[in-house]
């Protein structure tokens, strides 16, 4: 009897194990990502292998052992197979696969000198609004901060800049959303690897009336602020150059449009900025703003973003301002 019983334990031990395991492996996962690149673990644990010119043994290692787990060994690989698992587990990835709004590269604006500046647009938390037109703060699926992405763009085209757009959902499980739009920005780097600045457009927090609005051309119109990402939390050498193109930025709209920019915020992440080095977060506007003073600062600052971005790619012959 005592025999039997302990027969049954075991299964039970073996079976429990055999479901919890994934999920302690996945988690494991997730925190040897967060310290070490894939290449500096390959390379601690076959320093001799990984430093032979010619081996096959890691390669062969690599195939065998995403054959095996069917994960691909890079880095976007493990984010994509582990991390969604281990912090939002029964959460189905939203079925959007926008790369794009209707206009793409053929579609953009006429090229100078050859070429125009390429800017990618999206939006990591796609689901923010503006809770005077809504009455909340976040919707599921595309909030109107994706209209005014949207609007931001076409100002940039009216000013002959091309732009790519993803108006694809990130935040379906908003603890992943940076590692969700991470794959978008990559994806838009791959494609045009000439892109001179990615924007992730946002909508900041709620705010008092008289700081989240300026009156601008006799119009009521929401503030912009700039975030830049630093290495505070994670290895990223190169944010000051995102820092110092967000001044560059900020002081322009300061000249063309007083008040229209609340100024550059660094913060500790790094919002996918580290993957180019014109990232940048920009927040137009607060959750008690309304869409029409967000929309309208949108199109203002196109203007601006349009001014410095021909003054970097083409000199003296960027368009003047409208």
């Amino acid at each position: 009897m005592r025999r039997g019983l302990w027969s049954l334990l075991l299964v039970v031990a073996v079976v429990g194990g055999c479901f919890l395991w994934p999920r302690i492996a996945g988690a494991g996962a997730g925190l040897v990502r967060g310290l070490w690149s894939p290449e500096q673990i390959v390379g601690s644990c076959l320093p001799p292998l990984s430093r032979g010119q010619g081996l096959l043994w890691p390669r062969f290692l690599l195939t065998a052992g995403k054959a095996l787990s069917g994960v691909e060994p890079t880095q976007a690989g493990f984010l994509r197979s582990v991390l969604p698992a281990v912090l939002c587990p029964g959460k189905k990835e939203t079925a959007s696969v926008v790369v794009a709004s209707p206009h793409t590269f053929s579609q953009a604006a006429p090229e100078k000198n050859g070429s125009a500046p390429l800017v990618g647009i999206y939006n990591t938390h796609t689901g923010e609004t503006y809770a005077p037109d809504d009455g909340v703060e976040r919707v599921v699926g595309r909030g109107k901060v994706v209209e005014v992405a949207g609007i931001l763009a076409e100002g940039l085209r009216r000013r002959d800049i091309r732009v790519l757009r993803s108006e694809r959902i990130h935040d379906a499980c908003y603890a992943t959303s940076y590692l969700e739009s991470a794959k978008t920005v990559r994806e838009m780097i791959y494609a045009a690897p000439e892109i001179a600045a990615l924007f992730d457009i946002h909508r900041d927090s709620r705010q008092p009336r008289g700081v989240a609005t300026a009156k601008i051309n006799g119009k009521e119109v929401a503030r912009v602020l700039i975030v830049v990402g630093s290495d505070k939390r994670q290895p990223f050498p190169t944010w000051r150059e995102n820092l110092a193109f967000a001044r560059r930025i900020a002081a322009h709209a300061q000249q063309l449009y007083p008040g229209l920019c609340a100024g550059v915020r660094v913060k500790e992440g790094r919002y996918n900025q580290f993957l180019h080095p014109h990232a940048l977060l920009i927040e137009i506007g607060g959750v008690n703003n309304t869409f029409a003073e967000a929309a309208a600062a949108a199109a203002l600052f196109a203007d601006v973003l349009a001014d410095v971005l021909w003054e970097e790619y083409a000199g003296e012959d960027k368009p003047a301002s409208p």
